[in-house]
C-alpha cells in the first residue's frame, strides 16, 4: 500500500495525510513518499471445550519513503535517509475458560496478551512499544459479550531524537522524555447487535515527547461507541 505523508508540512503523519490527500484519491502523496510492504505470519486456535483460544502474529514491515535522518540531526538538519524497517509480535492467550460446556460458550473467560513492536531508531521516533493486557470476555452470565481489560503500555522515544532535544533545552527550556508509560482499564459493555459501548480511564506519566519541566502527568477519562454496520 502507499505509505502514510511521512515527508509532510508538519511531520504528523495521519494530520498530513488528511492535509494532502482530503479525498483519499492521491496515490502518490508528498515528494518521498512511497510503498509501505507488510507481511504477516500467525497462527490462531478458537477456543472450543477443554481448548483455550490462542493468536499469535508476527509482521515484517518495510517502507521505501524518504525520511528525516534522526542520527544527522545536529551534523545536517535536512538529511533524509531512503527506507525503513520494523517488526511486530503480538501474542494473545486464552487463560481461563469460564464456560467450557459448549463450542458456544467457551470463548468466555480470562485472557492475557503481550505485544512487542520495533523500528529503526535513526528513523522513528517512537522506535519500541510494549504491551502487557489482561481482559476477561463475558464476566457475567446476563452479558456473555461484554469485556473488561487493564491495559499497560511502554513507548521508547528514538535516543536520537531525545539527545538532541536535551542538548538545546538550555536554551529552549523543553525537555525530552526518553519513555513514556501508561496504564488504561476499561469496560466495553454489548449494547444491541452491531453497537458496543466503552467507559475508562488511562493514566500517563509522560503523556507528551516534549515537555517543561513544571509539566506533570496525565488522567484521562474515555468513553466511545463503536458500531458494525
Amino acid at each position: 500500500q502507499r505509505s502514510l505523508a511521512i515527508t509532510g508540512p508538519t511531520g504528523n503523519v495521519v494530520f498530513d495525510e488528511a492535509l494532502t490527500n482530503p479525498t483519499g484519491l492521491n496515490w502518490n502523496g508528498p515528494a518521498g513518499t512511497r510503498m509501505l510492504s507488510i507481511s504477516e505470519l500467525g497462527y490462531k486456535r478458537e477456543a472450543s471445550p477443554g481448548s483455550p483460544q490462542t493468536w499469535a502474529r508476527l509482521d515484517v514491515l518495510y517502507n521505501n519513503s524518504s525520511f528525516r535522518d534522526l542520527s544527522k540531526l545536529t551534523t545536517d538538519p535536512n538529511a533524509t535517509r531512503d527506507g525503513n524497517f520494523g517488526a511486530t509480535f503480538l501474542l494473545d492467550r486464552q487463560l481461563w475458560q469460564q464456560d467450557p460446556s459448549s463450542r458456544f460458550t467457551a470463548y468466555r473467560g480470562i485472557y492475557g496478551g503481550i505485544s512487542v513492536m520495533y523500528a529503526s531508531p535513526e528513523m522513528t521516533a517512537i522506535s519500541q512499544y510494549y504491551e502487557g493486557r489482561a481482559y476477561w470476555i463475558g464476566p457475567f452470565d446476563s452479558r456473555p459479550t461484554d469485556m473488561i481489560s487493564v491495559v499497560y503500555a511502554r513507548n521508547v522515544v528514538s535516543h536520537y531524537l531525545a539527545d538532541v532535544t536535551n542538548l538545546l533545552s538550555s536554551l529552549t527550556g523543553v525537555y525530552a522524555a526518553r519513555n513514556s508509560n501508561s496504564v488504561t482499564a476499561s469496560y466495553t459493555a454489548h449494547l444491541r447487535p452491531g453497537l458496543w459501548g466503552t467507559l475508562g480511564v488511562s493514566y500517563t506519566d509522560h503523556p507528551s515527547f516534549a515537555y517543561f519541566k513544571t509539566e506533570g502527568s496525565s488522567l484521562s477519562f474515555l468513553a466511545s461507541i463503536v458500531a458494525n454496520l
